[in-house]
């Protein structure tokens, strides 16, 4: 039942989205509760249904591909304020992220960019980012690949076999750019060192050395 009440919901959010009063008002409630002026979005529901957290984080995630204008808005409160309401909430936004937005082709670059760089900043989930989504990372559009491989750089040297094989390929498909030989081969030297190592976490100086030579290679886009 839960599904389809969500179902109307969505239907209702959509139909109002023709008015622009309507409109605005559906992206201000919706921050509203993305960013606990309703307290938790887990916590006793305000609506008279059960708020299920999965269910809002998916029809954010749906939102803002909708209206992009709020995208930005959108994820900064779902990784800053959802994010620490509750101890299952992030790797359920983590799942959202990857199920309902990353998937999705319409995504420019800077779009991707900034909600890989929103999930980075949470090291404390990056073994749970590994464990059940490095095998996704190849199947993203490309302008989700991009950013992700871009973002994984600074954590190379946790990064198990799958996501260095993942930003290796990446490195391989990209372009190369008049003067940026010389830093593209040694960031392509370095994940390969890491990628034979038995434990990658075991390398340290790997994000360390990356993060220095991160910013040669990236003033021109994948």
């Amino acid at each position: 039942a839960d599904g389809k009440v969500w179902r109307v919901v969505q239907k209702v959010i959509d139909r109002r989205e023709a008015w622009p009063r309507l409109a605005r008002e559906n992206a201000s409630l919706l921050l509203a509760f993305a960013t606990g002026v309703h307290g938790s979005i887990r916590a006793t529901p305000h609506t008279g249904f059960f708020w299920g957290s999965r269910d809002f984080l998916y029809l954010v995630c749906r939102y803002v591909r909708a209206q992009p204008e709020h995208l930005d808005a959108m994820v900064s409160a779902m990784f800053d304020s959802v994010y620490n309401m509750d101890p299952e909430l992030p790797a359920e936004i983590i799942d959202a992220v990857f199920k309902e937005l990353l998937v999705h082709e319409g995504l420019s670059f800077a779009q991707c960019e900034h909600v890989i760089a929103k999930l980075m900043q949470r090291e404390d989930q990056l073994e749970y980012l590994f464990h059940e989504w490095s095998g996704v990372f190849p199947t993203l559009p490309g302008n989700a690949r991009c950013a992700l491989a871009k973002g994984l750089l600074p954590t190379v040297g946790r990064c198990p076999h799958a996501a260095l094989d993942f930003v290796l390929q990446e490195l391989e498909m990209s372009p190369k750019p008049s003067g940026a030989g010389v830093s593209l081969v040694a960031i392509r030297r370095l994940l390969q060192r890491c990628r034979h190592l038995v434990a990658p976490a075991t390398f340290p100086a790997g994000s360390v050395l990356v993060g220095l030579v991160a910013g040669l290679c990236w003033h021109w886009r994948w």
